[in-house]
């Protein structure tokens, strides 16, 4: 799902100065996120899920931690099944990770902050958005 509005050649990481991770609701919310950044994480959650629950205050933290370099959405699978369908969720928490508008790693379930800041980072260092753009 690109938007053709990003090329992979822009020079800013993410033109969002957003302070941790924002709702959605459905595909035009990520699509100006994905406009605007070249990194998007989207955690699809749903409001009964203890693990979701207990993920959110990992999520809010890492999104925190790296803001300018990655946005950071959530989105409520109760309230929004479009998206949920367009990227095969099938268990929350799901997480996802969008560079350059194209879906590049999926995992569902509960991560521990060092497991998600560590795949947060990864994923920003692939897209060229590690620490030497701080």
């Amino acid at each position: 799902m690109s938007t053709g509005m990003r090329g992979p050649g822009s020079d800013a990481c993410c033109g969002l100065s957003q302070k941790g991770a924002v709702e959605i609701r459905g595909l035009d919310d990520l699509q100006a996120l994905v406009s605007r950044c070249r990194v998007v994480f989207v955690n699809f959650y749903s409001p009964l899920c203890t693990y979701c629950y207990l993920f959110e205050p990992v999520y809010r933290k890492v999104a925190e931690e790296t803001r300018g370099k990655a946005a950071f959405a959530r989105v409520n699978v109760a309230m929004d099944l479009e998206l949920a369908t367009l990227f095969g969720i099938m268990a929350t928490p799901t997480t996802i990770a969008l560079v350059n508008g194209k879906p590049v790693l999926a995992v569902p379930g509960y991560m521990d902050y060092e497991e998600f800041a560590t795949l947060v980072q990864e994923i920003l260092n692939q897209a060229g958005c590690g620490p030497q753009e701080a």
